[in-house]
């Protein structure tokens, strides 16, 4: 399994899943196991970036009936945020509901990291649907985490939502988003961080009222050190 995250992490996509799929064939002989439901997760998100979101659903919704069969809060809550981004698009209510469930889980284990995840794909929710109050309720509450400075591609996200939020508001709170944006998009080392500063400064916010947003939810890849809700991959 670590051998099959690995080959993706590098970018090799089809060897990564002929690695899980063989790993996941012998778990599945065994009784089920947190083992299964990683392989299961990293399987998944293969899939979804393989453009196949049917199977991606599929494997996540597999994933959450396995957590909740062994009875493991953490694993049930990573599939049910993994399932609810998954679905962002083509069942954007379920994804809510799927989200909003896992954020009440990882509050129940004190896992603020997956706390700060979850608010932030929910802040894009609601600044997809225009309300720009609740948006900035849940970038405050992302930003609440307290190695919030640690996560930079997290950070990022939150940032631009407060900067889209706050300017449609005429909020002059708007000047310190803005602020730590400039300093993402000048001096940071990833690439992708710049770009996603750059692109948030640039944008401009509709006006009070629109319920317009071109900008679609932040989609945190599985088992990524900065933007996963898994434990076990953001421990230092």
């Amino acid at each position: 399994m670590i051998a099959a995250y690995l080959l993706w992490r590098d970018g090799a996509l089809p060897d990564a899943v002929e690695r899980v799929t063989l790993s996941l064939n012998r778990l599945r002989l065994g009784p089920p196991s947190v083992w299964t439901g990683r392989g299961l997760n990293i399987l998944a998100a293969l899939q979804s970036q393989l453009n196949r979101p049917d199977l991606a659903v599929s494997l996540y919704q597999e994933q959450v009936d396995l957590a909740r069969h062994i009875r493991d809060p953490e694993l049930s809550a990573t599939a049910l945020h993994d399932l609810g981004v998954e679905l962002r698009f083509s069942d954007p209510e379920r994804a809510r509901q799927h989200i909003t469930e896992a954020l009440l889980i990882f509050q129940g284990m004190d896992y603020a990291h997956g706390v700060a995840v979850a608010h932030a794909n929910l802040a894009d929710f609601a600044q997809r649907a225009g309300d720009h109050h609740a948006t900035l309720h849940h970038t405050a509450q992302a930003m609440a985490f307290p190695f919030m400075d640690q996560q930079p591609t997290l950070e990022v996200e939150v940032q631009a939502a407060r900067l889209h939020a706050l300017t449609a508001l005429n909020d002059p709170a708007a000047d310190d988003a803005r602020a730590r944006l400039e300093q993402f998009s000048g001096s940071h080392a990833n690439p992708e961080v710049q770009i996603t500063a750059r692109l948030a400064l640039a944008r401009r916010a509709p006006r009070t009222g629109s319920s317009r947003s071109s900008r679609p939810p932040w989609t945190p890849p599985a088992c990524s050190a900065s933007t996963s809700t898994c434990r076990s991959c953001t421990r230092n």
